[in-house]
């Protein structure tokens, strides 16, 4: 039996390495949970990220078309290095996000939830009434090939803005 060269079974090991890295992501793909509950974790996970002061992890969730609440979207030209560096400089309290409740329309989607934020630095306030984030269903390239619909943050904001108190 002749052996095969160097360079063919590189190149075999290769392709099965490419094939087997392609398969587990199309399976993550097609196993990931409905819209509501991606909406949900997304929420979850939005939540550890900023109680743990690392941004990555909360602007994962964000679209690039993210719009700040009012009035905000006024004063910010950059969302994503706002909420960024806020991220990590807040100094918060208290965060709790209760009765999540999301809500699908085909590409978007709404998360009714009560948030309670207590924050004592770069300025004090609290914010304790409900809150609608809203989603958005976005096509990204997952390995730059494969397409996976994920549902982001285009924007966020207070029901009832006369909740937040400043300074205590």
């Amino acid at each position: 039996m002749k052996k095969l060269p160097m360079w063919a079974v590189a190149s075999l090991v290769a392709a099965v390495a490419i094939l087997v890295i392609v398969a587990v992501n199309v399976v993550q793909i097609l196993a990931k949970p409905g819209a509501s509950e991606q909406m949900r974790l997304a929420v979850n996970e939005m939540k550890e990220a900023t109680l743990t002061g690392k941004p990555g992890g909360f602007l994962e969730h964000m679209s690039r078309s993210l719009k700040l609440p009012p009035p905000y979207d006024a004063m910010v030209s950059n969302p994503h290095a706002e909420l960024s560096r806020w991220i990590r400089q807040a100094e918060i309290e208290r965060l709790e996000v209760t009765d999540v409740r999301p809500e699908v329309y085909g590409t978007s989607g709404v998360v009714h939830a009560n948030v309670e934020l207590v924050v004592s630095a770069p300025f004090t306030f609290s914010y304790n009434g409900p809150v609608e984030i809203n989603f958005r269903k976005e096509v990204h390239k997952r390995l730059f090939v494969i397409p996976e619909e994920k549902w982001l943050v285009e924007s966020f904001g207070p029901v009832d803005p006369s909740n937040f108190q400043y300074g205590f």
